[in-house]
């Protein structure tokens, strides 16, 4: 059954969702939408809601679910499994190596690890994780750090809203799930970075895997400041230069003074989101050989920002190849991190993600992994009802072999005993039951242990005897004992006599043992079958 999941981006414009479909074999893009940050009216609805001094609005965590709930309401998605993520600007990213290659152990030392390596103690921050590199020898994680009581800020925001979040997750790393349109795992080699009004999000990765993700405080922001200086323009005009047209470089020819300055004043603000960019793409140079820059985000559609970056960051750089659904939508580069986080939502298990709710904050009664993986499972149980059938054939042919083994040899024990071979056990038993000469039948009136207890109650208590030995046969008892004296031996062949059954008892051979006493042997012919 199809469900819907909504991706939450919260940026500098207001909220932007993004709502996708979701089933087994599938997944359906249906909208996405921008809700204006609220500007006025009756905002007290909301907690922490309202302007600041500037007359933008507050961007308290607070503030943030708040209006995230509010957006969720009007795209009508309020059955619809909520990802949102994190302010990547308060975020801290980090790649932890350990030389041992077994997870769990990791995992056992990574929280002392941790708190080595930040600022604050561990209870003040809350983290996630993923693997970047699991070898017999070594693991390599990128780690993900975040204030804990913004966390549940948050968390609980959203959830007095009804509209608690399935996952958190790290903004830079959602950015991996929108890789696939580049092409193949194969292809999918180099950095995605997503430019928006007051950051960037830089995501490095080789062969689809991610190397290293982070979020860096350059964004259009500055370019628009850096326009209304030169230029001498209020902000909101800037931006609307900077978006009508190629403004980064000049246009053919020699440019006019203006062009210069302009040029000039993008190229220094641009500078610090560069050297950035550079920083993590050399950390990883060899990784990502071969591999290209792919720009999203509103920054990206400055005009030569590609020309300019692919000059300075010296590899090929190209807009950000969007999945078939969104290449209908206008300005869709905008709407890509909530794009991307509605994905992420929906990935399986094994795909890397940063979500921050683990441990205290998972989302109580989450089936969504288990829906992820419905599709595993269900192979899983194809494969234990197979292998029930199979095992249950299995023992149905071995138990049917043994059947015919017990058949055949019941067919000879009644051939033996009766003269005619007898397949069912059932009618064998009461053939053996219907003999009429109970002396003649197949089956003896007596058994061993019925004359064990004749000679056990015969001999009487009296006699200084001890018996050595019994060897029950088919027509007659051994017996072989110790007496105080022959006379003794011979009171207990008298004793033996009386018996109706024992036809014959004789005191075949004896000697003298250990002074007075003597061994003797008794043979006890039957007559009323074998033992």
């Amino acid at each position: 059954m199809a469900h819907q999941v909504i991706g939450i981006d919260a940026s500098a414009s207001g909220i932007k969702t993004a709502v996708l479909e979701a089933s087994l074999r599938s997944l359906e893009f249906k909208r996405v939408r921008l809700h204006a940050w609220p500007t006025g009216g009756d905002t007290t609805m909301m907690a922490g809601a309202g302007l600041g001094d500037d007359g933008k609005p507050r961007s308290g965590t607070a503030f943030v679910a708040k209006a995230a709930a509010n957006a969720i309401r009007e795209d009508g998605a309020t059955s619809a499994d909520p990802y949102i993520a994190f302010d990547g600007q308060k975020t801290s990213t980090r790649v932890m190596k350990f030389p041992i290659g077994d997870l769990r152990k990791v995992e056992a030392i990574l929280e002392p690890e941790l708190e080595d390596q930040l600022p604050r103690p561990l209870d003040e921050i809350a983290y996630s994780y993923t693997p970047l590199t699991i070898a017999r020898d070594k693991c390599e994680l990128l780690v993900a750090t975040v204030d804990r009581a913004d966390l549940r800020t948050l968390i609980d925001a959203l959830a007095a809203s009804r509209c608690a979040p399935r996952a958190v997750f790290a903004e830079s790393l959602a950015l991996l799930s929108l890789a696939a349109a580049i092409g193949p795992a194969d292809a999918q080699t180099g950095t995605i970075i997503d430019i928006g009004h007051t950051k960037a999000h830089v995501m490095h990765m080789a062969r689809g895997r991610p190397l290293f993700a982070r979020t860096v405080r350059e964004g259009g922001q500055k370019l628009d400041q850096a326009i209304a200086r030169t230029l001498g323009l209020s902000e909101e005009e800037a931006q609307r230069k900077k978006e009508a047209g190629r403004v980064l470089l000049p246009h053919e020819g020699a440019p006019s003074e203006v062009e210069a300055k302009l040029s000039s004043a993008l190229v220094a603000a641009l500078r610090p989101f560069v050297i950035a960019v550079k920083q993590t793409m050399h950390l990883h140079r060899e990784a990502l050989q071969g591999g290209k820059v792919y720009l999203t985000g509103g920054g990206s559609q400055l005009g030569g920002l590609t020309q300019y970056l692919a000059l300075e960051l010296g590899v090929p750089v190209e807009l950000l190849p969007l999945p078939e659904a969104l290449t209908r939508v206008p300005e869709a580069h905008r709407y890509t991190l909530a794009y991307g986080l509605a994905a992420t939502g929906t990935a399986p298990l094994r795909h890397p993600k940063l979500d921050f709710r683990r441990g205290e904050f998972s989302f109580r009664g989450d089936l969504t992994n288990l829906r992820n993986e419905s599709g595993k499972l269900g192979w899983i149980a194809l494969a234990i009802v197979l292998l029930a059938i199979v095992s249950g054939l299995s023992r149905y042919i071995v138990l049917s072999s043994d059947e015919r083994q017990l058949d055949n040899t019941l067919k000879v024990v009644t051939k033996q005993m009766m003269g005619r071979e007898i397949g069912n056990f059932q009618q064998a038993m009461a053939a053996i039951k219907q003999s009429s000469s109970p002396d003649k039948g197949p089956m003896p009136r007596f058994s061993a242990l019925d004359y064990f207890a004749i000679v056990s109650q015969r001999v009487p208590a009296t006699i200084d005897a001890k018996m050595l030995e019994l060897d029950f046969r088919q027509d007659k008892v051994l017996l072989r004992g110790e007496a105080a004296s022959t006379t003794a031996a011979q009171d207990i062949v008298d004793a033996l006599k009386g018996h109706e059954c024992f036809r014959d008892v004789k005191l075949s051979k004896s000697k003298k043992i250990d002074g007075a006493r003597v061994e003797f042997n008794v043979t006890i012919d039957l007559s009323c079958g074998g033992a």
